[in-house]
């Protein structure tokens, strides 16, 4: 038995007891687990090393324990009375694997992901590889209850002791003194804080730093990966980079720590836009000297609260940085799992900080007698968030970086993404002077991996001045008699719908509608609605839809802020909207017989209708007003013609196409629908209000009228597959080859059951996305089955032709590919 060695129940540390709690509630036990391994080079001594672990291991009181419940459920922990002869560390020979260290390190990753039982155990355990002669690694794991990363790095330095002095004495040597000390001076030490007044001045302190706090800013995308591991990347600064990186701190009058800590914060603000931004520092809590010598838990995360502005000089960022990490540091010892519940945040899954930085600078490099050593960490145990943890000089010199990532909100590819980007910041924070605004500091270089280009290379398409009506009336002169709208049971041929369109282009055209006029359109899903807006760019005008569904206060807004011309509605459509300007009343009497008598004259008599010019607007629609007021965006022929003309080798639209008119005529994906299929001599098939909400009527008719191209938003999609499911003698009889979805987010994993039932035959599905200023489509994305099992890849796709596409930061910087950014068009559209 060891001096010290006692079986009487004893208390937990209070960071004990928050991470039994948080075991018992948790469904990831295994996150709770720490490891690593030392990588030993040289011709160790195998019997001595296992001597050496062992006798550090049972200083170390605290891995010796085993918890147990009183009656009430309160947790208790007993130091148990072990020789060494009690202490297993196997050795497994992997000499013989054609990558030992590969094989060996996926071991080591199987095995922390496998939970813990506290009650049961073991909490700890040692395992030695033998790579080779000279070449050997010492893993241990251990639950994080009874291990922090200070109390490692001392089991460590005390089994490295122990080896040399028996590699120098021999095996009976005495251990090196002194000794790890007793965990009673832990639980003594936790004991007396929790109940003094330093504790409730922390208290007050935290109370005031945090009672104002923003929710914390955080770099998850809401992907996340079915891998219960970390997710892990490791990168290195180099080191004359890292001297550098010291020496730029230096200039900034502070220390490289600091300038870590101001760099993830400046990262977050880059990426994020967020100004108040709150941080996680890891802290040992051993303020008192006899502390430092004591293995245990009571290691705790601190908030680091900053606040980053886009005009801050590097040397503000990096002061204020440092001041507030001095400031906290000295409150260090009041609880996190306290904080939360002094905020009212316990039990709600709100955070507390966002992503952590942890600076180790303790025990990574060693020697056991003439064997170099180097520790390197597997898991660091359970956080909400991402997590950066530094280690300086491990190797050569080096700084080195592991970023770990919570898989329950992050794919497996971002933390190698934002890895990259860090370190790339880091390097260029290493040359940057103290009075460096943050806004221009790249978050990549020209040699780092992963640096992006514009999409901006791409052979552009072939340029086509020309309007919207010129190109139908091409198609129109072509193939009069094809027809070119569907509705219920009217069919109109190209030729028809011309000259039906004309009239009222002539009509509008007598009533002062000219290029640049705003012509307000408010009428049903019909033929009608189409001649309308045909009509409307005939004129020269700009047509501005109204949606009959609209609530009244928006359409007097659009009508007050977009001041039309005049109207084209129904006498109904006009009593509900009663406007306050001239009116088109399509089934009035006088209207039609107006329309007649422009039958009986070419379209030369009389005045020049001021046929519009591709840089015209052809039509205005207003955004939905979800970031703020609606705003009318005025979008010329040459936008549209230009989206179509790009897209077109992609799809090989044509005449045998038929087209459905699904959307509301004032939402812009209704632009791609009903110009896509008349520009292309195809049939449009305007869907009425009725079918477009029912999905199973909708369906009948898109098998009825033998639709080829299908335009939907996934949320209407996932309706039609369900009736697709549901009816699986009208799915099989689909003539669909293409549909593209646009307008919303799309989830691929959606996508499963659809081609699961179609497998071949099912159509091309595409995924395009844009907005109403970038002319309804500006990336396109084919997608497969594939797609819809991994879930974690982009579906953006890359840009149209013609359109150069940046994925900036908040400083209008490139950041690197997989990390989020803001999608920056330019071009045509």
């Amino acid at each position: 038995m060891m001096p010290g060695d006692h079986t009487e129940s004893l208390p937990l540390t209070a960071a004990q007891r928050e991470i039994w709690i948080a075991h018992q509630l948790s469904t990831d036990k295994a996150s709770y687990n720490l490891a690593e391994y030392v990588d030993i080079r040289g011709a160790v001594d195998v019997g001595l090393l296992t001597t050496a672990i062992r006798r550090a291991n049972l200083e170390a009181e605290t891995l010796k324990v085993r918890f147990t419940l009183l009656d009430d459920g309160t947790p208790r922990q007993t130091v148990q009375p072990l020789t060494e002869e009690d202490w297993p560390v196997p050795l497994v020979d992997a000499t013989d694997r054609n990558d030992p260290r590969a094989a060996l390190e996926t071991w080591m990753r199987d095995d922390v992901a496998r939970p813990v039982d506290l009650l049961d155990g073991p909490v700890y355990a040692d395992t030695l590889f033998k790579l080779a002669d000279d070449h050997y690694l010492w893993y241990r794991r251990a639950h994080h209850i009874v291990l922090d990363g200070h109390s490692g790095a001392l089991i460590t330095q005390r089994a490295a002791e122990i080896y040399g002095e028996l590699a120098t004495a021999g095996e009976n040597a005495t251990p090196p003194a002194p000794p790890l000390d007793p965990l009673r001076t832990l639980l003594a030490a936790d004991a007396e804080y929790r109940a003094s007044q330093a504790c409730a001045d922390d208290r007050v302190f935290w109370r005031g730093r945090l009672g104002d706090c923003p929710p914390p800013a955080t770099l998850t995308t809401g992907g996340s990966t079915d891998e219960r591991l970390r997710t892990r990347s490791t990168g290195h600064l180099p080191a004359e980079d890292f001297e550098r990186l010291k020496a730029s701190a230096r200039r900034c009058r502070t220390g490289w720590t600091a300038l870590a800590m101001a760099a993830l914060g400046i990262y977050l603000h880059r990426l994020t836009g967020e100004r108040e931004l709150t941080l996680g520092l890891p802290t040992a809590g051993r303020v008192r000297s006899e502390l430092k010598t004591v293995p245990g838990m009571i290691s705790n995360a601190v908030p680091l609260r900053l606040t980053v502005q886009p005009d801050d000089r590097l040397v503000d960022v990096v002061r204020r940085t440092s001041a507030e990490a001095r400031e906290v540091m000295r409150h260090q010892r009041y609880r996190s799992e306290d904080m939360r519940r002094d905020l009212g945040l316990s039990g709600g899954g709100e955070p507390l900080f966002g992503p952590q930085i942890n600076i180790m600078p303790f025990g990574h490099r060693l020697r056991f007698g003439p064997c170099d050593a180097v520790v390197r960490n597997i898991s660091l145990g359970a956080f909400d968030d991402l997590a950066i943890a530094l280690y300086p000089g491990v190797d050569d010199g080096s700084l080195r970086a592991d970023l770990d990532a919570n898989p329950a909100r992050y794919g497996p590819k971002e933390p190698g993404a934002h890895l990259n980007a860090f370190l790339s910041l880091l390097r260029n924070l290493a040359l940057a002077e103290p009075d460096t605004p943050i806004n221009t500091l790249d978050l990549l270089d020209a040699s780092a991996p992963g640096r992006p280009n514009p999409d901006s290379d791409a052979t552009p398409p072939p340029v086509v001045d020309a309007t919207l009506p010129e190109l139908f009336e091409r198609r129109a002169r072509e193939t009069p008699d094809a027809v070119a709208v569907v509705f219920e049971d009217e069919e109109v041929t190209y030729g028809e719908l011309d000259l039906r369109a004309t009239r009222l282009a002539w009509e509008l055209t007598a009533r002062g509608v000219g290029r640049e006029r705003v012509v307000a359109v408010a009428l049903p899903r019909s033929v009608e609605l189409v001649v309308a807006l045909l009509a409307v760019v005939k004129a020269g005008g700009a047509y501005l839809p109204l949606d009959p569904d609209y609530p009244g206060d928006r359409v007097a807004f659009m009508l007050a802020d977009a001041r039309p011309v005049c109207l084209v509605t129904t006498a109904d459509l006009a009593a509900r909207l009663s406007p306050d300007l001239d009116t088109v009343i399509l089934d009035d009497p006088e209207t039609e017989q107006a329309l007649r008598t422009w039958s009986t004259r070419s379209p030369l008599d009389g005045a020049d209708t001021a046929t519009p010019s591709p840089g015209n607007a052809a039509y205005v629609i207003y955004t939905s007003g979800s970031t703020g007021r609606p705003k009318g965006v005025a979008v010329t022929h040459r936008n549209v013609v230009g989206l179509l003309t790009a897209t077109e080798p992609w799809f090989g639209f044509g005449p045998d196409d038929r087209w459905t008119l699904f959307h509301s005529y004032a939402f812009d994906f209704a632009v791609w629908e009903m110009w896509g299929a008349l520009l292309h001599g195809g049939s449009l098939v305007v869907v009425p209000r009725n079918v477009a909400r029912s999905p199973v009527d909708f369906l009948r008719l898109l098998v009825a009228r033998r639709v080829t191209v299908l335009n939907q938003t996934p949320s209407a999609f996932h309706q039609l597959a369900r009736a697709d499911e549901e009816n699986p003698e009208l799915g099989g009889r689909l003539a669909l080859r293409t549909v593209i979805f646009g307008g919303e987010a799309l989830d691929p994993a959606r996508l499963a059951g659809w081609y699961a039932r179609h497998d071949a035959a099912s159509p091309t599905l595409v995924n395009m996305y844009g907005i109403t200023e970038t002319t309804v489509h500006v990336t396109h994305r084919p997608l497969d089955v594939h797609d819809s099992v991994d879930r974690t890849a982009s579906v953006i796709g890359r840009g149209i032709p013609g359109l150069r596409l940046h994925v900036l930061d908040a400083g209008l910087r490139p950041v690197p590919v997989g990390v989020v950014g803001e999608l920056y068009v330019g071009g045509v559209q």
